[in-house]
């Protein structure tokens, strides 16, 4: 069945106009998107006013306790990261950092039984981060790796003689 009064030329030119405009639509939505990550990273900036260890004077057998905060940029990452524990991620962060050198921001340093540590926000990572870990490198066997909320107002992480606690303070 036909339309005498459709030409069938100004029907597939019509199809062809729409088909064009749906696929620029998508190609200029990934642009869209690939131009806002570019101007405006995704993830979250850390809003911590402060960043507190309490350490206990029998923490890890008396012995100083290297930590290390570790925001993951990379979405592929996370997963990698979050599995693994303070020994793993100890001992494999230097091959993940020489894979993916911009994929990982690490702040670390050691802690001293007995003392207490407050880090401000001028000292704390100011890039935006997908997750935010903090990694514990005890002499005990456990995880000792803590998930962090970078949208808290602070962050107090008490560390035990063999483990550690997180008390996230939020507005």
């Amino acid at each position: 069945m036909s339309f005498p009064f459709i030409d069938i030329r100004l029907v597939r030119a019509f199809m062809l106009l729409i088909c064009l405009i749906t696929l620029s639509a998508c190609s200029i939505t990934g642009a869209l998107k690939s131009a806002k990550d570019f101007l405006i990273p995704p993830g979250d900036r850390l809003e911590w006013d402060y960043l507190s260890f309490l350490v206990d004077e029998d923490a890890n057998n008396n012995s100083p306790l290297s930590v290390e905060l570790v925001l993951v940029t990379e979405p592929e990452l996370i997963p990698i990261v979050a599995g693994l524990s303070a020994e793993q991620w100890f001992a494999q962060r230097k091959g993940l950092l020489q894979t993916s050198p911009s994929g990982l921001i690490v702040q670390g340093g050691e802690l001293v039984p007995g003392k207490s540590l407050r880090i401000t926000r001028t000292s704390l990572p100011q890039d935006r981060a997908l997750a935010v870990f903090l990694f514990m490198n005890f002499l005990s066997t456990a995880d000792h790796r803590l998930t962090l909320n970078p949208k808290a107002t602070a962050v107090i992480v008490q560390i035990g003689p063999n483990d550690s606690t997180l008390q996230p303070v939020t507005r």
